[in-house]
């Protein structure tokens, strides 16, 4: 059932945006904290602590309530349930492919013109030379001659295909501050929140 759906979704992410269509003013943030929180019993089940950096820290909230002003903290122009996919699938794959008692965190931010939402974790990463291969259907990472694990090679295809079709990309990038893993990167062009 799994792989009838992911090869749904990739048929529906790989078509062009209907003409004329103008995808709907989305907050990333908001998008990637659901995400954050649909995974945390997976997280959870591994032994695994997924963390949430949320774009929004220092911002005001209503005090009675503690949600935020209404204002859209990391606004894009986009299909939200394709952005809660391409995310669902970058986060998943963290979870699937880090060890038990291993780290991810999932940060939102504004980089310049760009929104951003960051999956890191600290698993034994992608080899630099085998970054772009996992972007295609049915491929996997892990060391060469390493057995496939049950996914079906489709999530980064899907994720890729659906950031492309909403005028973004994500890149794979070495954990930060030399540590191992790996982080997926979903760029997309920062709108006006007006």
């Amino acid at each position: 059932r799994r792989l009838s759906d992911q090869l749904l979704s990739l048929a529906h992410a790989s078509e062009q945006a209907p003409q004329g269509h103008e995808n709907e003013l989305v907050d990333l943030n908001a998008v990637a904290r659901d995400v954050v929180l649909q995974h945390l019993l997976l997280a959870h089940e591994k032994g695994q602590d997924l963390g949430w950096i949320d774009a929004r820290e220092g911002e005001p909230v209503d005090a009675s309530s503690g949600e935020d002003t209404g204002r859209l903290s990391v606004p894009v122009r986009a299909n939200a349930p394709e952005l809660h996919e391409a995310l669902a699938n970058l986060l998943h794959n963290a979870i699937v492919h880090t060890p038990t008692s291993g780290r991810i965190t999932v940060r939102v931010s504004v980089d310049g013109a760009h929104a951003q939402a960051e999956v890191s974790d600290d698993g034994p990463g992608i080899e630099r030379g085998r970054r772009d291969e996992v972007f295609g259907r049915f491929r996997q990472a892990g060391p060469a001659g390493a057995a496939r694990n049950s996914g079906t090679g489709l999530g980064l295809a899907i994720a890729r295909a659906y950031a492309r079709r909403n005028g973004g990309d994500i890149v794979l990038e070495d954990a930060q501050n030399g540590a191992s893993g790996l982080r997926a990167i979903l760029r997309l062009p920062l709108a006006a929140a007006g």
